[in-house]
């Protein structure tokens, strides 16, 4: 497990938890070992009046976000980093 969250990768915004969770399942299984480790986290946010939400891992740094992304983009997984504020 990651002991501090510094950044998170994102990997979907998704309609609802459920549909967030099944994400989870597909990408975890289709990239292999990247995620294996690591705990998603699903979170609700209203964006324009709509709830989306997001699934991502945590990171202990943007640095490692960007780097854990670029694995996951060598796989074929679309994401992106984001501070733990948002």
């Amino acid at each position: 497990p990651i002991p501090v969250v510094g950044a998170y990768v994102q990997l979907t915004a998704a309609n609802s938890q459920e549909a967030a969770e099944a994400d989870w399942q597909r990408e975890s299984r289709r990239t292999g070992t990247l995620l294996a480790d690591r705990s998603p986290q699903i979170a609700a946010a209203v964006v324009n009046g709509r709830t989306f939400w997001r699934l991502r891992v945590p990171v202990s740094t943007p640095t490692d976000g960007r780097q854990l992304c670029a694995q996951l983009e060598a796989r074929g997984t679309h994401c992106w980093t984001t501070s733990p504020g948002l």
